[in-house]
Parts: C-alpha cells; structure tokens; sequence
C-alpha cells in the first residue's frame, strides 16, 4: 500500500470517528432538556414560616432576573389532608415586576400538624405560558 493511500485511509477513518462524535453530541445537546436553575430568569418560591406552634405561614414570591419589567399571572393553591378532613384553597392574581426585583403575591395561613399531608403549588404564567412554578409537599 502506498503512503498516499495509507494516509487517505487514516484520514478518513478519523474524519468518520470524528464525525459521528460530533453527531452525537449534536443530538445530546438538541434533545437534552435544560435543567437547573442556571437558565432561569423568572424564578418562584413558597416561603414557608411556623409564625405560632401549629400554624404556618406560606407566601408565594416572584423573582424577575430579565432586564425589562413584566406582567405575570399567578396561581396559588393549597391541599391539605388531615383527621378533621380535607381543605382546598385556591388564590390567583397578577403582578408587574420590574427588572431585578423580588415581589410577595400572596400569603396563606394553614394549620398543620405532623399527621396532616399538605402540598402548597405555585405557578406562573407570562402571556399565557406557563413559565415558573414551585411546590412545597409534606406526606406522614
């Protein structure tokens, strides 16, 4: 076998390797859902605070990272399951936040104790897509 060919045959089985490898990590990053709070702009928390033994205290807050102010609406809902039976709260509204702050958007007050299962969810929506959300649960 000459050099020549011998070159071409190396080169192209690296050109094939590398190309396939370039394939693949293409696809990975393409289908790869982003996860992690890294990328997100709009960030949304329940802060959960015992204010009194047994009552608890759970406000939703919206934090805006992008750089122009924006309209948001939120969805707030709370379930709780205990000996005295089920409740069901729900709370919804809207708010502007202005680039680089933090808002409160609502507040509710649950009385728990350990035996109880609760979930408190919180989502929001920017023109109509659902784009942040957090949830607070607790299962005896």
């Amino acid at each position: 076998m000459s050099m020549f060919m011998l070159l071409f045959k190396t080169t192209l089985q690296y050109a094939i390797v590398l190309g396939t490898v370039m394939l693949m990590t293409g696809f990975l990053l393409y289908s790869s859902p982003k996860t992690g709070d890294d990328d997100k702009t709009i960030i949304a928390k329940i802060l959960k605070e015992e204010t009194s033994p047994g009552h608890y205290s759970f406000t939703a807050t919206l934090e805006n990272q992008e750089a122009s102010s924006k309209e948001f609406f939120y969805r707030l809902k709370a379930e709780k399951t205990g000996k005295s039976g089920t409740s069901n709260s729900n709370q919804s509204g809207g708010a502007m936040v202005k680039p680089g702050k933090t808002v409160n958007l609502s507040n509710l007050t649950l009385n728990l104790d350990s035996e109880d299962q609760w979930k408190v969810i919180l989502d929001i929506y920017h023109d109509d897509l659902h784009i942040a959300a957090d949830t607070l649960s607790h299962t005896p």
